[in-house]
């Protein structure tokens, strides 16, 4: 697959593979905010997940990178919803603040709201962290598929 840089020629992309967990209590609303976000659909009727349920989403992100976001649905917020004593905005500051949180956002998956504006701070933030993962090439600690034996030299001699 090729992206075509301003000019019209084909440039070989970047890909990025971004992996996120998504986590909360039953009937927050995980599956629907994944759904909204992946396919623009919106259901009232969805079953509660079992197990654990996977979308992806490939993001044209920029004229040279593709994310392939995978979504694994096993915390969100709905600001459509009543509120039963609820954080208020200065409280969840303060509380992702404290916990090492990047930031928070209120949405609603039935009424669309801030559901691609999340999804564009989370892959953002993914992205700009992206230097502090290991570099691949660099892990020793992997096996390469791909990585041709060596073959230890033979020191003893045979009689």
């Amino acid at each position: 697959m090729n992206v075509m840089d301003g000019r019209g020629r084909g440039m070989t992309p970047f890909y990025t593979d971004c992996k996120v967990l998504v986590i909360g209590e039953l009937g927050v609303g995980k599956t629907s905010i994944i759904k909204r976000y992946v396919h623009q659909l919106f259901s009232q009727h969805y079953r509660a997940t079992i197990g654990v349920d996977f979308a992806l989403k490939v993001l044209n992100w920029d004229s040279r990178t593709l994310v392939r976001l995978q979504l694994w649905d096993i915390a969100a917020n709905k600001c459509d919803q009543k509120r039963d004593g609820g954080q208020n905005p200065p409280q969840m500051d303060q509380f992702c603040k404290e916990h090492g949180f990047t930031g928070w956002f209120e949405t609603s998956a039935k009424d669309n709201i801030n559901i691609d504006e999340a999804a564009r701070f989370l892959v953002e933030n993914i992205l700009a962290n992206h230097q502090n993962f290991p570099n691949e090439e660099n892990d020793v600690g992997k096996i390469k598929l791909h990585q041709e034996t060596l073959r230890a030299e033979s020191k003893s001699q045979c009689c």
